[in-house]
């Protein structure tokens, strides 16, 4: 089987690119061939850069989709949504298939927020895919109901899987007097990230030391938290991926208190490394984590919550349980386990 992948630049560092290549590392043992075309590149943010690069795709997309059996969307919400319409549009031209796969941090504000002319737009786009693949099932649900269409299904995100065992975990979570407490994503508002530094100098804890690795508008206000002296906070800057690696499992928990997100892959990396994990209950992240069962879970913008949810960790026992429940069920997020079913999905629009 032959498809062509349409997305984003696999260099980048984000979650759909990193989606990408989990599944295109394993495509080939499952008997499928890869094509990708790549539409933006994430090192520009130059809107002429992009708009040519949009236009070369265009062209490579005529000579590259004559021998395949489907076409692939990777997208999001907002400018995504519609560069990607339009080679659905093309494709559905040509008679392929296409399966179109949203990641939108801004699902919700996006797809279930449009009335009139553009719900209308949207539903008539959404309804020439063959299938609409969404992160979890209350999205493919809202989305069904929203526009009146049938052919939304649900497809996890993948993670790579680590070389641990539970007796690794078991000896890491051991510590009573200190906690590492680790931010690892964009610095922007939506993010949480003002919120976190806000739960920080609640808890005025020199024991708690707070890690932020990343980057975005927020880093000033980061770093001028690095400077009060009741706290102890350290900005890690952007890292690669193996160091981004090295310090989630080195950490004693990630905290991601999102106001939006989609599956975010940082969760299934720290329970793919045994690291408990404090989050929102938004989007898909409740599918990943239940609340005091293998983590902590708050609304968006609780503060006094998150502060509770921190102190909680502390404590090296329930760190153990929240580690161990997550590390079994990320098992199911493996890449073979994910793209079976995505296969799945694959033979069904092509027969």
């Amino acid at each position: 089987m032959k498809v062509l992948v349409i997305g984003t630049d696999l260099t980048s560092n984000g979650g759909i690119a990193s989606v990408v290549r989990t599944f295109n590392s394993v495509a080939k043992s499952n008997n499928v061939e890869y094509s990708l075309l790549k539409t933006t590149n994430y090192k520009h943010s130059n809107f002429l850069v992009n708009q040519l690069l949009f236009i070369k795709a265009l062209f490579k997309f005529f000579s590259m989709v004559r021998n395949v059996d489907l076409v692939h969307l990777q997208g999001s919400s907002h400018g995504s949504f519609y560069r990607k319409s339009v080679f659905l549009l093309l494709s559905k031209a040509i008679n392929k298939p296409v399966i179109w796969n949203f990641h939108a941090s801004r699902f919700e504000e996006f797809f279930l927020n449009k009335t009139g002319i553009q719900k209308n737009l949207i539903g008539w786009l959404l309804g020439k895919a063959n299938s609409i693949v969404v992160l979890s099932n209350i999205l493919r649900i809202n989305l069904q109901e929203h526009y009146k269409i049938d052919n939304v299904t649900s497809l996890r995100n993948p993670v790579e899987p680590r070389n641990l065992s539970h007796s690794n975990l078991l000896d890491r979570h051991t510590d009573l007097s200190s906690l590492k407490v680790l931010f690892l994503g964009f610095f922007l508002k939506n993010k949480g990230v003002l919120d976190l530094l806000e739960a920080a100098e609640n808890i005025a804890d020199k024991n708690i030391e707070f890690l932020f690795a990343g980057t975005g508008e927020l880093e000033s206000a980061i770093e001028e938290a690095t400077k009060k002296p009741q706290l102890t906070i350290k900005n890690l800057g952007w890292l690669d991926s193996d160091e981004k690696y090295s310090a989630i499992s080195s950490s004693d928990i990630l905290v991601l208190p999102s106001y939006r997100e989609g599956m975010p892959i940082v969760i299934l990396e720290a329970m793919s490394l045994g690291v408990p994990v404090i989050s929102t209950n938004i989007a898909a992240i409740p599918e990943l984590i239940q609340h005091d069962v293998n983590g902590y879970l708050l609304e968006p913008g609780d503060i006094d919550a998150l502060s509770e949810g921190i102190r909680k960790m502390k404590c090296p026992v329930v760190r153990k349980k929240y580690s161990s429940l997550s590390f079994d069920k990320v098992k199911n997020y493996y890449p073979d386990a994910v793209f079976k079913d995505l296969k799945e999905i694959y033979e069904e629009v092509i027969r």
